[in-house]
């Protein structure tokens, strides 16, 4: 394990970071609350294990127990084994092999998972236009009871159609999974108290789209906020049109972030709640390159924060780190970090008013391409100096889970084959 005195972090640095899409004068880290950075090995990971879709982190609060899944190097061919790691209070690591296989498929089959109420680790796997592949434990509270890895039936008769699953747990302890299956965006639920999965139909769809979906997110009050993306015509790398949709379980509505209900399902582009529309030269065409891996958090009021990668060039290597947010009446946009990026991605957290980007500011900018932490108090009107979150390993797709003030960090190394857990606590 590492720990780092954030008072240290930037003796490196011989004069602020010119970061002008940052802001003019970045504010001191002793202007904010000073975060506690810990950073420590988990397992070799599979090379395939580096994609930013997935929700591969959980954290059980009443067990203070902590979940992660990967794909690590099996001994069938061409395929990956499926592993899921729980470090308990101590810091201690237990692994275990779920018996599930992933084909070699960067940024396609790697894992998600989620703990219900019960503390029950539920998990899905392996899928590219696959048939539905999941797991659940056989224990709450642990993994080495070992998984039943048989699939829901409501999803078994569905085929080869599902990619990008991600999960999340709402209030009461049920679970929530978001999906493309085929080429749109579909909800199910899972029900704690009848310990079964319901198919809550298509959120988002259109003839001639794919939908790309980004994330789930629950609120305290029960809803489910969900973000996602379109490709014109069939699946592929470019993407645009970052939308946005909060869905009522109560009541079984969707509506937009100013309020206003969705009253057709499933919802089509033009009906989007746009938080990044087409801008500029962007056109809704294969090829051309728009918007990429949005990743979201809530602030005091319930509303969405999100932060993403945009390509002012409409090319791989143009993209900028950005967040949207709603301000009341409309979303506004803003510049983070200004790149140019390719592979890299930020994620982003909230707690106790202060927003937590991770990004790479010193890419484009002369410095290294380390992920560190930005925070503001101030909605985003002003950015702390960055922190470094770890400096010797190339991170490229950070993804996380948060609780009462702490960040837990997914950090799987782009060359070396390892995956990190980083953990950032604030004051």
């Amino acid at each position: 394990m590492k720990t780092i005195d954030v008072s240290l972090l930037w003796r490196r640095w011989a004069a602020p970071l010119v970061l002008s899409a940052i802001v003019a004068s970045p504010i001191s880290v002793s202007a904010q609350s000073k975060p506690t950075i810990e950073v420590e090995r988990v397992d070799e990971m599979s090379p395939y294990n580096i994609a930013a879709w997935w929700s591969p982190v959980a954290y059980d609060a009443k067990a203070d127990q902590l979940y992660v899944s990967y794909l690590r190097p099996g001994s069938t061919k061409r395929k990956d084994d499926v592993i899921i790691a729980q470090r308990d209070s101590d810091g201690n690591w237990t692994m275990e092999d779920t018996g599930g296989k992933a084909v070699f498929d960067t940024g396609h089959t790697q894992t998600s998972l989620a703990v219900d109420g019960d503390g029950v680790v539920h998990f899905t796997y392996g899928m590219h236009f696959y048939p539905f592949r999941y797991g659940v434990a056989l224990a709450p509270q642990t993994v080495e009871a070992g998984f039943n890895r048989k699939a829901p039936g409501l999803m078994l008769g569905k085929g080869p159609k599902f990619t990008y699953p991600n999960m999340a747990t709402a209030a009461n302890g049920d679970l929530y999974l978001i999906i493309r299956e085929g080429l749109e965006g579909r909800l199910y639920h899972y029900r704690l108290d009848g310990k079964q999965w319901e198919d809550l139909g298509s959120f988002a769809a259109e003839k001639g789209s794919t939908v790309y979906p980004d994330q789930i997110f629950p609120d305290p009050n029960g809803d489910l906020h969900i973000i996602w993306e379109w490709a014109e015509g069939g699946p592929q790398a470019t993407r645009h049109m970052g939308s946005y949709a909060r869905y009522e379980p109560n009541t079984g509505k969707y509506f937009r972030a100013d309020g206003s209900e969705y009253t057709e399902l499933p919802i089509t582009r033009e009906a989007a709640d746009l938080y990044q529309p087409l801008e500029g030269e962007e056109v809704y065409k294969r090829g051309v390159h728009g918007i990429q891996s949005a990743k979201m958090a809530l602030d005091e009021n319930g509303m969405p924060l999100i932060a993403y990668a945009y390509s002012t060039n409409q090319k791989h290597h143009g993209y900028e780190h950005r967040l949207a947010k709603w301000d009341g009446s409309q979303w506004v946009r803003e510049t983070v970090a200004s790149g140019p990026f390719s592979n890299e991605k930020p994620w982003i957290s909230y707690f106790d008013g202060q927003i937590h980007y991770y990004t790479f500011p010193g890419v484009g900018n002369g410095g290294d391409s380390e992920l560190a932490l930005l925070m503001s108090s101030d909605a985003g009107a002003s950015w702390s100096v960055p922190i470094v979150i770890i400096d010797d390993l190339k991170i490229a797709r950070p993804v996380g889970t948060s609780f009462e003030g702490t960040d837990f960090l997914y950090l799987p190394t782009a060359h070396s084959d390892e995956l990190y857990l980083g953990m950032v606590q604030f004051d």
